[in-house]
């Protein structure tokens, strides 16, 4: 870029609010910076640093321009990371040899990704003052500048970049700098259009999307000639590299523009073109880089259990399944679960496929499951859709998702999630088929201290076989479930959860289809395959699988019913990993008679201890105790959520 000009440069440890903090001949790093799993503090020092020169020494108005400064620092931050750390920024690196390289750089391809998808950006060049909330600030400013220079760096070499950041310290130095200074130095080191190649980025929330679109062969005098095509996809126009891979092992490389939605360039060669691939180096921002290689199956990275993921292949991970049931024996087999880009806005990525394959070892019984989802965005802008079918020892079903969330500008409260299910089940009990269709609404609300969830469920089932006409056995289950979640105080650390359940069966419906006073029933659970009818879990009746009534003082209790109404309350301090509770409902019938007309009233309550993901519940007072209980008396369950295998 250029010489440091001031006469002296200080880095302190001092307290910020902030992480860190720059101003020109000084940084201050706070001694409170997160660290964690990755190599935050190196990547701060560099960022810091890269200020004393955008704006300590090329000065700007960080406000209306926030990007001359962030944008350029946090290029320049990425690139000395990823140099300073070339097997990767995760900590564990060498620890866990098989994941794929924590590139820094990535960091910022993600938030801009994330932030294009859920169709919430607004253009670099906005006033910092006119971006709503810090998610739109911090991509702006920050994350396209660093991916805006690091295309441009791709796309015309080192050479030609570095004299263009050289140019932009000599128009800067000692002034305020104006984006019409960055395209003016684009264009006297890049050429006459050099600005075209910058502009877009910073003017318009656009961005580059290339896929390959085919290839032509044909045979010459002098060997091989293929015509290949780029298709530009996405509004930016770019040059991208285009690499081709030939028979004899031979590679060669050409830089295509992309001012046509469909683009050719030819390789001609001795030997026959065996592979061709768009910017096998990720040189260039692609808003999706899946296909780019022109294979049926997209690229994917295969590994065990947890890895890094890129956004050059679909991250799949591979582990086994292990456990154990009174019935069944022990059930061996694998799980396969494959997402691309998954993060906060798509938890299940915009792109995902799950598998599992297992057999009983008594038994020999196999189960199986295969599912397949993707981002859908007439649905909305978080819109996805995700379909599954699966085979159990007793059941075979399908089911499919659709769903979306709306939030606002920014990712500011409120947002809303809607959610649509259908799902077809096919059951084997006691060599009596049923047949069941099942569809359910979910509707969330999320303010900036509140949380409303609203779930609306109905089931139509009948039995197959021969019956008699117009006796066909056949039922209808509708429920619903209404929760909330307050954060009260002012530091909004006093939590109170409550929870409405409530639920109506008529006609002839099979006893495991009746509503579980205290928890969800095992057709409820069949996603959990930790909760299943026989697995130690459910036999040792302290396991609470949360749903139905969730009365967690009848655990392991034959309380089931055709109605049943119930509710829940619960609080907790942060400071404090415990909880108080209390359950009440109300079932009819009670027992495992569905044709019963007794009625019943239950209730609970107790404290709960939650840690690292565990819930322990601890019901002091039950009351309608068995005949061998009393009212007040130590009961104990616990409920846990398996943690995602994988780590972004």
């Amino acid at each position: 870029m250029g010489p440091y000009i001031w006469p002296q440069f200080t880095t302190a440890e001092s307290f910020t609010a902030g992480g860190a903090m720059e101003y020109p001949m000084l940084i201050m790093n706070d001694p409170t910076l997160p660290t964690g799993e990755t190599e935050w503090f190196h990547a701060t020092l560099g960022h810091e640093v890269a200020h004393d020169w955008y704006y300590g020494m090329i000065a700007n108005d960080e406000r209306r321009h926030p990007w001359l400064d962030e944008g350029f620092t946090q290029f320049l931050e990425t690139d000395f990371t990823d140099s300073k750390f070339p097997r990767g920024a995760w900590r564990y690196r060498d620890k866990v040899t098989w994941a794929a390289p924590m590139r820094w750089y990535q960091r910022a391809e993600w938030g801009v990704l994330e932030r294009h998808y859920a169709r919430d950006e607004v253009p670099a060049s906005t006033p910092a003052d006119e971006c709503v909330g810090y998610p739109q600030y911090g991509i702006s400013a920050y994350d396209r500048g660093a991916v805006t220079f690091r295309s441009l760096k791709g796309a015309v070499g080192d050479e030609r970049f570095r004299a263009f950041l050289a140019e932009t310290y000599r128009r800067g130095v000692g002034r305020h700098f104006r984006p019409h200074d960055v395209y003016d130095a684009a264009r006297a080191t890049l050429g006459p259009d050099g600005d075209a190649l910058i502009r877009p980025w910073i003017e318009t929330t656009e961005v580059p999307d290339f896929a390959l679109g085919g290839t032509k062969r044909e045979r010459t005098d002098r060997g091989f000639r293929t015509t290949v095509t780029v298709r530009r996809k996405g509004g930016i126009v770019f040059p991208v590299p285009v690499e081709a891979r030939f028979a004899d092992g031979t590679r060669e490389t050409k830089l295509v523009p992309t001012p046509e939605r469909r683009n050719e360039i030819a390789f001609e060669h001795t030997s026959p073109l065996t592979n061709v691939e768009l910017d096998p180096r990720h040189e260039i921002f692609d808003a999706y880089r899946l296909d780019n290689q022109g294979s049926l199956l997209p690229p994917m990275r295969v590994r065990p259990l947890l890895d890094v993921q890129t956004t050059d292949a679909m991250s799949v991970l591979v582990g086994p399944t292990l456990w154990h049931g009174e019935r069944e024996g022990a059930r061996l087999g694998v799980w396969v679960d494959g997402r691309y880009l998954q993060g906060r806005e798509f938890p299940r990525g915009i792109r995902s496929f799950e598998g599992g394959l297992n057999v009983g070892a008594r038994d020999r019984d196999v189960k199986w499951r295969l599912g397949y989802g993707r981002r859908v965005g007439w649905l909305g802008a978080r819109g996805s859709a995700r379909a599954l079918v699966a085979k159990d020892v007793e059941f075979s079903r399908a089911e499919w998702t659709l769903s979306n969330q709306i939030t606002g500008t920014g990712r500011l409260h409120p947002w809303r999630t809607w959610e649509i299910r259908g799902q077809y089940l096919d059951w084997d009990d006691a060599n009596k088929r049923t047949l069941n269709a099942g569809a359910s609404i979910r509707v969330e609300t999320t303010g900036p201290r509140r949380r409303e969830t609203v779930t609306l469920t109905g089931w139509h089932g009948f039995r197959t076989g021969r019956w008699s006409a117009g006796s066909r056995p056949s039922y209808d289950r509708a429920s619903f479930e209404a929760r909330q979640s307050l954060d009260l105080g002012a530091r909004a650390n006093f939590h109170v959860e409550s929870r409405l359940f409530g639920g109506l069966a008529w006609r002839q419906i099979p006893a495991a289809r009746l509503f579980g006073a205290a928890e969800a029933t095992p057709l409820e659970t069949l996603d959990r395959f930790y909760a299943n009818a026989r697995g130690p879990l459910r036999e040792s009746e302290h396991w609470w699988a949360e749903g139905g009534g969730g009365l967690r003082g009848y655990v392991g209790r034959d309380i089931v019913g055709k109605r049943l109404l119930a509710g829940a309350l619960e609080i907790r301090h942060d400071r404090w990993p415990v909880s108080l509770f209390v359950d009440a409902g109300r079932a009819k019938p009670t027992g495992g008679n569905p044709d019963s007309t007794n009625s019943a009233t239950f209730a609970d309550a107790g404290i709960g201890l939650h840690l690292f993901g565990v819930r322990l519940y601890a019901p002091l007072w039950v009351g309608t105790p068995e005949r061998a209980e009393k009212p007040w008396e130590v009961r104990w369950v616990v409920a846990f959520d398996l943690p995602e295998l994988r780590w972004r």
